[in-house]
């Protein structure tokens, strides 16, 4: 897994003590990420989407999904999550669409998003 991803990194605590150093203080901004290309394979956090509309179940059942792994840890956070979302009867199309997409960008996995185990130590 990545060491020191969303907010993680040693290097986060170094730049917010350059930022005191020099009168700034650090605020919170509001990420907005959109994936995707057309009418039924796009969708964004910023507002509803078809495709966020078709996934809603998936969606709410991955955040009960991920408590589960959290508890259940270390024995599922060993799991890699293609065979995790399989596990939990996940569509396929879910997985393509949404999750590998956003472990991509948050984590910076690439096209090995798939192949990669969950950390939930972090997760609330």
């Amino acid at each position: 897994m990545n060491d020191g991803v969303q907010g993680g990194s040693p290097a986060f605590k170094h730049t917010f003590n350059f930022f005191h150093r020099y009168g700034h203080e650090e605020k919170e901004v509001k990420l907005q990420v959109g994936f995707g290309k057309g009418k039924d394979s796009f969708w964004t956090n910023c507002f509803p989407s078809n495709l966020v509309d078709r996934f809603s179940a998936d969606i709410k059942k991955f955040g009960k999904v991920l408590k589960i792994i959290k508890w259940m840890m270390p024995i599922l956070g060993l799991v890699p999550i293609r065979i995790m979302l399989r596990m939990f009867f996940f569509d396929k199309e879910f997985g393509e669409k949404m999750v590998f997409p956003l472990i991509a960008l948050f984590l910076g996995t690439g096209t090995a998003s798939e192949s990669l185990i969950i950390d939930c130590a972090n997760i609330g």
